[in-house]
């Protein structure tokens, strides 16, 4: 951070917590957090708004905070999460990602994914604005879409094992 070395606090198997200095490579899950979590009892300042030097993290990644950028972050081996609640306004790329092993889920985000290549298990694209999955070659899983984002998107070279999903809005009568 700012050049420094820090720590990081990250989890192997079920509530197992280490805490690991930050290089390139990060073994366990982590998770980026800027709120009060209850669940733990302690309070939590993100002070990390770039994964800086940081290149692979063999886990899963969950963003609960906001981010400016991804550093030289190329590959997540778990899921990719963006919290439903934190709004990544400026987050403008997830530039140079290329593979997310797992299930890659950007609620509330509006970043080119133009670096992305690969995705091991569910795109999950609903409730964003993002664009530009030029180098998208691979999901596999399926991929989820709001029917808004229909047309946003072209996937005639993209291999999905899975299916194209479009989600519409319905609206409950009120009678």
């Amino acid at each position: 951070m700012n050049g420094k070395p820090f720590l990081l606090q990250v989890e192997r198997g079920v509530n197992n917590y280490f805490l690991v200095l930050a290089t390139q490579i990060i073994d366990g899950d982590l998770t980026i957090r800027e709120k009060y979590n209850s669940r733990h009892g302690y309070l939590q300042e993100n002070f990390i708004k770039t994964f800086g030097q940081i290149t692979k993290i063999n886990g899963t990644l969950g963003i609960d905070g906001k981010m400016n950028d991804f550093g030289n972050l190329k590959e997540v081996g778990g899921d990719l999460w963006f919290s439903n609640h934190v709004y990544q306004e400026n987050l403008e790329s997830i530039y140079p990602l290329k593979k997310v092993c797992g299930d890659l889920n950007l609620k509330n985000t509006h970043a080119s994914l133009s670096s992305l290549e690969e995705v091991g298990g569910n795109l999950n694209l609903r409730k964003t604005t993002c664009h530009n999955i030029s180098s998208l070659k691979r999901v596999g899983g399926n991929i989820l879409l709001s029917k808004s984002q229909s047309n946003n998107f072209e996937f005639s070279k993209v291999e999905i094992n899975g299916k194209i999903k479009i989600f519409g809005i319905i609206v409950k009568n009120s009678w």
